[in-house]
């Protein structure tokens, strides 16, 4: 594997979840490769872009509504079994 593929699969992690060596590999690399370095500026515009998505949450009553399926879903598959 080429020095570029392994740097470009390092990039793929988040930066928080590389090793502090791959870190140092990944820095190094993109002071030397002409062309990596738009991929790691991909990937950090994509990360930002991500950030950016607010959040949101269910409200109590889909979270309700949620919980209640799951357990008529659990029902069903136990009566399936029963059956079977």
């Amino acid at each position: 594997m080429n020095a570029c593929k392994i740097v470009q699969n390092l990039m793929v992690l988040r930066p928080d979840d590389l090793s502090v060596d791959e870190r140092r590999q990944v820095a190094a690399h993109l002071q030397t490769c002409p062309d990596c370095p738009v991929v790691a500026r991909a990937y950090a515009e994509q990360d930002r872009l991500i950030r950016a998505v607010p959040r949101t949450r269910l409200t109590p009553s889909q979270r309700a509504q949620l919980l209640s399926r799951a357990q008529q879903e659990r029902r069903r598959h136990e009566m399936r079994r029963l059956i079977d």
